[in-house]
């Protein structure tokens, strides 16, 4: 097929499609094409027609055009090999080297091509360095070559062959002449037909047909359907273990009072047992009274003859009338591997390759591995390039660290038990069992934490291993306030939540770092790109790893979240549209996901999605379920699909009351039914349409809410069925409705808890300046505003201030430069406060964010002040020197821009603390910002002399400064800067020298009985320096109303003391302006521009202390002692109870 012309694509498509990893393959194969096609004109149609079908089931007729014409292009042009592999090798990671190269030995073997071919292909091969092994294995799997077996063992790919041939299937299924092969290497998932397509039998990916010859590239979330059975990557990767190793372990369900159990130990007692045959689950019925039924047929077993059957991932099974998945057994026997230690050297090895003996599933690009290895009689691990900290018996283990027998290893999600009396290991990955909660009530009392519908009254529940639950429920009935106490973020005030028996708020410090909780209010900061995001979060949660782990990390979930197309996006304000509503949510989700929590919280993660948008996310939690993780989620309004997905549902009605829990097929039954009943009427049994298997969930809440009518229809304004109805009506079943489902074992072992060092939170410090400057830079309006608002201010007042009684201006004469120095205070304090009063209270999901990652309060606290001083010092900057252009300062800049520095550090202090206020609103904490000034402005020490304030003011009338003034930051910094723009400007310090040098002299020369021609030239002499120094410096640096004011100050201080009026050694006692100030405690005086720096700096501390306080009192986590004291009063309440019975 051939194409003239130039194909007519949007020039931003052209240039992504350049930088494609499809790019890349078109020119791998041009190259080999060149040496191909030259052998025939036949050879070459072949070519262009194995081309264009190739991109064409991969994209648009267009982009397929202009990918061929593309090809064309190339094959003509002179191509250096080295060169090209070398960009290769550059650009492109091992699995996407190995997919290219799968792709142009298939297009080798369709094109018929000869050995010059091929040759090539194996040059490019060794060039981008992919193992002689690998190369192999690809040759044989594009059927170009045949490879001796024992070669392929050494490859690091893998194969999977599913078919209907049970002899050559791993995956075997009904359909003869089915043949699929499916490949993995490191996080690369392919599959190919190598079938003409069974009758009537489809094969689709993703929706999309498998077109023969072709290996199609698989992601995390893929779905592969052949005919009626759906198979997803978390199943293939699966199977890959299972077939490295097949665990030698199986899973029996035996009875449990009224429900059934999941062990891993066989006993007598024991009705089903599932196992691995190789690759197949087998299910065997051992007690032969059992009814086991798969597919809607009864196995049948006669005694001493236990027969395995083999089932399918999407076969349908009942035990006893228990329904059993079939596919969450097959994850649970694949999840755990058990066999013998090796005899040589490297006795275990550990690896995020499926070959190895452990399997580390993380999804990274790169390969690491970890060993024990056989050293001086024993076994001593060596971390090799592993990137996460392993843990020997709970405590780090570092290389060369021995390992005894019954020895616990645990490695990224894996625990391994080493048993060396028997040579052997089990590993297993770690997942909570069971999530239980009983008889739960919070906000019952209108205690602190109680707003409206946030109740909850005495709700049970249990979620299992790979369950997923939804909560739902009418609005304001307290769905959120359930999902925040199970996750232990809020604490109930009676009632229990625990995980495989640890309570979850008395241990939530230990069970932190295992819960994922995805609230629903946006946690993306909108000026950073999705990949920054997730970087900086992943920084703050492992402030150990290096930045090019961070970025495997990040590139894995992105990989997951199905976002690898927007890693580069600025994610913006939701209004704005860049990210749909869906992709924020999944860019949400992959904050948790870099954490691998062990049980999810989601607070309705579809609300507002479009269906699609709904899907993905829903795709999303089921392969986060199928790891064995508990998902819990709030629902609104589902859709049937979405609805379905779900194991349970809880239904929960007004007042936090507990209407249903079970199964979600039971609760679409149970309030069919009862509205049947009510309605004496056969209707509401069928919650399943027969032909589109859709199902009704909003069945659900139309029956709870439905509202009473009177005779004639109309109705009466309140519901048929309180809400206390049907909590008693839930509570008087026999059988609990949540009872459905076999028990697993809790398991006892906790993954260590790691602590942060100092360094790792200097390291969290970083990473929140980094992220919370680059978000405001990045902000344009907001930075414009910031930083035009400072300079048009200083420019203001410098031109309103520049004052000249007559004549020349001159900084001396201006009698409002006093005045600008308090107005520079009260508009730092401002321009400090406005940027700092909404920081925390708009902040407040990602702070819950970040506390349930392990960022302490101070850590955070410390990352908001320097981000928050940087930019008040640039402001301060900005304010200052179009002011002191326009008023004629000349010196003292640096001294004026770090004492301001303090104010901003008060006043930045003073807005953070406001902003940590309990239950404070954005709009509250922004109208504080007067609230907060204008005592300042009127208590500052400026607008109104002290003298003249209500003498009630003062607690001692002789004070000269009310006391209540000395706790204004304003009053401290005014007078700092007055007193050091008098001591420290060059005029009046050099004009005090020679003056008090000059009264020394006369003084001298007045006492003096000799000839005094000496002492009169001298004196002469310093008072032609004192005109001089009037002439030359006192207009350009002095300030007259400055220097009396501390003149002023200084007579009125020893009048004071000479009276008796107030203390000589208590600064709080000092008039203002005096030049210095006695140190508490110590009998010496300090510059006050020296004082008043430390007070500014003390009310700072004094206020993040504050904050500290409030941020550690906030209801964002449980704390054990709160909980437990709680406990202790209501055991104690109990107790006293009982002994008034008995006393009566």
């Amino acid at each position: 097929m051939h194409f003239s012309g130039v194909i007519e694509l949007d020039p931003d498509i052209r240039s992504a499609l350049s930088q494609s990893l499809a790019m890349r393959t078109l020119e791998l194969l041009a190259v080999i094409a060149q040496v191909g096609e030259s052998e025939s004109d036949e050879i070459a149609t072949r070519a262009r027609a194995f081309v264009w079908t190739f991109y064409e089931s991969l994209y648009p007729q267009d982009i397929t055009a202009f990918f061929l014409e593309t090809y064309e292009e190339l094959v003509t042009r002179p191509v250096d090999l080295e060169q090209f592999t070398a960009s290769l090798r550059e650009r492109l990671n091992y699995p996407e080297r190995i997919a290219g190269l799968l792709t142009a030995y298939e297009f080798v073997a369709a094109a018929g091509m000869g050995d010059l071919a091929l040759r090539t292909a194996r040059t490019v091969a060794s060039f981008v360095s992919i193992t002689p092994e690998d190369v192999a294995f690809l040759e044989h799997s594009a059927g170009v070559s045949e490879t001796p077996g024992w070669i392929l063992e050494k490859s690091s790919l893998l194969d999977l062959v599913i078919s209907g041939d049970p002899e050559r299937a791993d995956i075997l299924l009904p359909y003869p002449g089915l043949d699929i092969v499916a490949y993995k290497t490191h996080n690369l998932l392919l599959i190919a037909a190598r079938h003409t397509e069974p009758a009537g039998i489809r094969v689709l990916v993703d929706g999309h047909a498998l077109t023969r010859a072709f290996t199609t590239r698989l992601s995390l979330h893929s779905t592969i359907q052949i005919g009626d059975t759906v198979l997803r990557s978390s199943d293939l990767s699966a199977y890959f273990s299972v077939k490295a190793h097949t665990p030698e372990t199986s899973l029996a369900i035996r009875r449990q009072g009224f429900t059934l159990a999941l062990s891993r130990q066989l006993k007598d007692e024991d009705i089903v047992r599932f196992r691995l045959d190789d690759t197949r689950l087998t299910i065997t019925q051992l007690d032969i009274k059992a009814l086991v039924m798969v597919n809607g047929a009864q196995l049948r077993s006669r005694p001493n003859l236990m027969k395995d059957h083999e089932i399918g991932l999407d076969d349908t099974i009942f035990v006893n009338g228990f329904k059993i998945d079939p596919r969450e057994m097959f994850h649970l026997l694949a999840a755990r591997r058990a066999g013998p230690l090796g005899s040589g050297r490297v006795a275990l090895t550990m690896a995020n390759d499926a070959k190895s003996a452990v399997h580390i599933a993380d999804n990274l690009p790169r390969r690491w591995s970890a060993h024990l290895m056989r050293r001086h009689g024993g076994l001593s691990f060596e971390p090799g390039d592993c990137p996460y900290q392993a843990y020997l018996n709970g405590r780090s283990i570092a290389a060369g660290d021995r390992v005894e027998h019954g020895d616990v290893l645990y490695l990224r999600d894996t625990f391994i038990e080493i048993d060396l009396e028997n040579m052997r290991y089990e590993a297993e990955r770690f997942s909570f069992r069971k999530l239980t909660a009983e008889r739960v009530s919070h906000g019952q009392h209108g205690g602190f934490l109680s707003s409206g519908g946030g109740a909850l009254d005495e709700v049970s529940l249990e979620a299992e291993y790979g369950e997923m639950v939804c909560i739902m429920g009418p609005s304001g009935s307290g769905k959120s306030t359930l999902l925040k106490v199970l996750a232990g973020i809020l604490q109930p005030d009676s009632g229990t939540i625990t995980l495989d028996g640890i309570d979850v708020h008395m241990q939530f410090d230990r069970l932190r770092d295992l819960i994922g909780f995805v609230p629903q209010e946006d946690l993306l900061f909108p000026n950073l790109t999705v990949y920054e995001n997730l970087a900086y979060h992943a920084r703050l949660r492992f402030p150990e790893i290096d930045q090019e782990e961070v970025r495997q990390r990040v590139e894995s979930v992105l990989t997951s979240i199905r976002m690898g197309d927007k890693t580069h996006t600025r994610v913006g304000p939701p209004e704005d549209s860049v990210l749909s509503g869906g992709e924020r949510k999944r860019v949400n989700i992959g904050l948790e996901l870099l954490g691998n929590p062990a049980i999810f919280f989601l607070d309705e993660p579809t609300s507002g999605l479009s269906s699609k948008d709904s899907e993905h996310i829903l795709e999303i939690l089921t392969d986060i379920a199928l790891t064995g993780r508990i998902v819990i989620s709030v629902l609104h309004q589902p859709g049937s699909r979405l609805f379905k997905a779900f194991d349970k549902v809880a239904l929960i009605d007004k007042g936090g009351r507990l209407a249903f829990y079970g199964s979600t097929f039971e609760a679409l039954e149970y309030f069919s039914s009862h509205g049947a009943r009510n309605e004496e009427s056969g209707e509401g049994h069928v919650v399943e349409c027969p032909s589109c298997k859709t199902v009704m969930p909003e069945l659900l809440l139309d029956r709870l809410e439905e509202t009473l009518r009177d005779i004639d229809g109309s109705q009466l304004g309140e519901r048929k069925h309180s809400p206390g109805y049907w909590k008693a009506r839930y509570r008087q079943k026999v059988v609990s409705a949540w009872i459905t489902s076999v028990r697993m074992p809790a398991e006892e072992k906790l993954p260590p808890q790691r602590r942060a060092t100092t360094m790792e939170r200097f390291s969290q410090i970083a990473a929140l300046a980094s992220r919370n400057g680059l978000n405001k830079v990045r902000d344009k309006s907001s930075l414009l505003v910031t930083f035009l608002e400072a300079p048009l201010l200083g420019a203001g007042l410098g031109f309103v201030l520049r004052y000249s009684p007559a004549g020349e201006y001159s900084l001396y004469t201006n009698d409002l430069f006093r005045t600008f120095l308090f107005i520079a205070v009260i508009a730092v304090m401002f321009l400090a406060l406005s940027g700092s009063v909404h920081e925390i209270v708009s902040d407040a999901p990602v702070f819950l964010r970040e506390r349930m990652v392990d960022v302490p309060n101070r850590v955070y606290l410390t990352g908001k002040l320097l981000v928050l001083m940087a930019f008040a010092l640039l402001q301060n900057a900005l304010f200052l020197v179009p002011a002191f252009l326009l008023l004629g300062v000349r010196e003292l800049y640096l001294q004026h821009f770090l004492f301001l520095g303090l104010v901003s550090f008060a006043g930045v202090s003073l807005g953070l603390a406001i902003s940590s206020l309990p239950r404070l609103s954005l709009r509250a904490a922004l109208n504080a910002v007067p609230l907060l000034l204008i005592p300042q402005i009127v208590l500052g020490g400026a607008l109104i002399e002290y003298e003249e304030m209500n003498k009630q003011l003062r607690l001692f009338t002789e004070n000269p400064i009310p006391e209540v003034c000395q706790a204004m930051p304003s009053r401290w910094a005014f007078e700092g800067l007055i007193v050091m723009q008098e001591s420290m400007n060059s005029y009046d310090t050099a004009h005090t020298a020679l003056l008090d040098e000059l009264r020394r002299r006369k003084a001298l020369r007045e006492r003096s009985s000799g000839d005094d021609a000496a002492l009169s030239l001298e004196i002469e002499t310093l008072e032609g320096q004192l005109k001089q120094l009037r002439k030359d410096r006192k207009h350009a640096f002095g300030n007259k109303n400055v220097h009396d004011a501390v003149l002023l100050a200084e007579r009125r201080r020893k009048q004071l003391v000479a009276e008796g009026h107030i203390d000589p050694d208590d600064s709080l006692e000092m008039p203002l302006f005096v030049r210095e100030k006695p140190a508490p405690y110590y009998h010496f005086g300090i510059p006050t521009p020296y004082f008043n720096a430390a007070v500014l700096v003390l009310m700072g501390l004094l206020l993040n202390a504050f904050t500290l306080v409030n941020l550690r009192s906030k209801p964002t986590t449980a704390g054990g002692r709160i909980m437990a004291r709680r406990r202790l009063k209501r055991a104690a309440r109990q107790v006293l109870h009982l002994d008034s019975q008995g006393m009566e």
